[in-house]
């Protein structure tokens, strides 16, 4: 039987404990998905966003859930079966090459498809889940706006603005946009956080101010089929000038929904501590299986560079 202790505080603030029964349901172990890039030749750039057609190794790392009262951590799932198709197609089977991770490179994904994922394992439940790689959209158009100084009175990063235009292909369409230093190859060679204050976008934000991240999401919702440029703050983007051998470059994600609602829940998950306010709700981390955790997704990318 589980028990738990609670300290409690005596009249005269002596402290003592008592222990207490513990007889409510636990939760069983489950199997925990994250799509991986250890070893793919995507570009860096791209980020490790879920799957996506730039590589033809696609790589799975598996973990089990623990009950909260359990102790230690989250360790790697072995001799799993790992398993993706395009949709109705023949299954693909991922190899294991260490504890928890698998990986296979034969099978190309490809834009505009749909596809299925599944993972079992003995004294497991089985896990299933679908998702698409969409159709990536470009960005036509960076422009520099402004640039604005550090507020020595609200404490506020100094930041440069930028305006990205690209055109909605209509539909439901999910987008992160990002900031980074390429070299001359493309090659990723460093990253800027971002935020907007536009309707646009679905910045965290508290009051008036918007907090900065590495990724800055939005979805189409009202700006469906159009033409739209949103607003991009780049956090102390010229504090200090970048080699001249490097280069300013945004990366457009196009995002399937649960690429977007995993990592876009994950940003809230982590901007509130976990839990934020112990009096609001807490931030639930989307997962698209039933009977597991953590997420399969997809996604494409464009990248503009100056």
């Amino acid at each position: 039987m589980k028990k738990l202790i609670f300290p409690i505080l005596a009249i005269g603030l002596v402290s003592c404990e008592t222990v207490i029964d513990y007889d409510g349901e636990l939760s069983e172990p489950m199997i925990v998905t994250a799509p991986i890039s250890l070893q793919d030749d995507r570009p860096r750039y791209e980020g490790q966003f879920g799957f996506t057609p730039s590589s033809s190794l696609q790589e799975i790392g598996l973990t089990y859930s623990i009950d909260i009262l359990d102790n230690g951590y989250p360790q790697q799932l072995d001799n799993a079966l790992v398993q993706v198709r395009e949709k109705d197609g023949s299954w693909f089977q991922f190899d294991e090459m260490i504890s928890g991770y698998y990986r296979t490179n034969g099978f190309q994904f490809e834009e505009g498809k749909t596809y299925e994922y599944r993972a079992s394992r003995s004294g497991y439940e089985t896990v299933n889940a679908e998702f698409e790689i969409p159709n990536h959209v470009e960005i036509t158009d960076a422009k520099f706006v402004r640039e604005v100084g550090f507020d020595s009175l609200s404490f506020e990063d100094g930041y440069s603005e930028y305006e990205i235009t690209f055109t909605d292909p209509g539909g439901d369409q999910f987008y992160s946009i990002s900031c980074i230093l390429v070299d001359q190859n493309d090659t990723l060679q460093g990253s800027y956080y971002v935020t907007s204050s536009s309707p646009f976008a679905n910045a965290i934000s508290d009051g008036e101010y918007y907090a900065y991240f590495s990724e800055l999401y939005s979805d189409n919702a009202l700006y469906r089929g159009e033409e739209v440029t949103i607003p991009v703050r780049v956090m102390n983007l010229r504090g200090e000038d970048p080699p001249q051998n490097l280069k300013l470059a945004f990366v457009l994600r196009t995002h399937d929904i649960h690429s977007y609602r995993y990592h876009s829940s994950l940003q809230r998950y982590q901007y509130s501590g976990g839990s934020g306010d112990p009096f609001s709700q807490p931030v639930l981390v989307y997962t698209n299986f039933e009977g597991g955790l953590g997420y399969v997704g997809g996604f494409s990318t464009h990248l503009w560079t100056e």
